[in-house]
């Protein structure tokens, strides 16, 4: 590896440690905070891949709240993505959301809608260890209220390591959302998220992910403890 290549990974992984760390300091007094919730996330989906550039997936979510007593929204995603180059990917995805309004005097299920449009980075760092980049514009809206979306873009970083002993990998990251739509008396970057994840291959061609992640709100001081199951089943078509 040339010396300009090892300077320049060194830079990238030196700055992907640093966002890091910010994002972990930001949680560093989590369990201090009073406004709490211990979430639980599920999905189940499937991701294609149709040509040797292009993957579409589609998968079903339910989300918890409560300490998991409750469930707080339900929806479908289906999304692509093309590699635009190598280890460089575009891609968008749709979100058709019912939310479960379970306070106030005016309960039911309210139904959203959210696109997001993203692109993302991943090379290999050092041996086993890859570097990943993601930048994500979002725009949320409820299908009654069409003129009111909720819109944000959102910077992810993380490093994902490969274990060879169970042929899993471990990922870490870090993710900040920038509110576009924050009043003059909320911040901008109003969301942190820090994310620990386990993915495995447990059988040919599927897949399961375990993680625990710490969701800060920095308006409202509320902090979600999440833990969450994905599982994916992968079908390469070009095979």
């Amino acid at each position: 590896m040339s010396q300009l290549n090892t300077s320049r990974m060194n830079y990238l992984f030196k700055n992907t440690v640093l966002v890091l760390l910010v994002v972990v300091s930001s949680t560093n007094n989590l369990f201090a905070q009073k406004n709490q919730d211990f979430s639980g996330w599920v999905s189940a989906g499937v991701n294609l891949k149709v040509t040797k550039k292009i993957t579409v997936d589609f998968n079903q979510n339910i989300r918890f709240k409560d300490n998991i007593s409750t469930i707080d929204d339900y929806f479908s995603q289906f999304g692509a993505e093309y590699e635009v180059y190598k280890k460089i990917k575009i891609g968008a995805g749709f979100r058709i959301i019912n939310e479960i309004d379970d306070k106030g005097k005016i309960q039911g299920i309210e139904k959203h809608f959210r696109y997001q449009y993203f692109v993302k980075y991943k090379h290999d760092l050092i041996k086993r260890l890859d570097l990943m980049y993601r930048l994500q514009y979002q725009n949320k809206n409820e299908l009654d209220v069409i003129d009111n979306p909720s819109e944000a873009i959102r910077f992810l970083v993380g490093l994902d390591y490969k274990i060879k002993p169970i042929k899993a990998n471990f990922i870490v990251q870090g993710e900040a959302f920038y509110n576009l739509n924050a009043a003059e008396n909320e911040k901008y970057i109003n969301q942190y998220r820090l994310n620990l994840k386990l993915v495995k291959e447990i059988l040919r061609n599927n897949e399961i992910e375990v993680f625990y992640r710490i969701q800060k709100n920095t308006n409202t001081f509320d902090i979600k403890n999440i833990i969450g199951l994905n599982y994916t089943y992968n079908l390469d078509l070009t095979e």
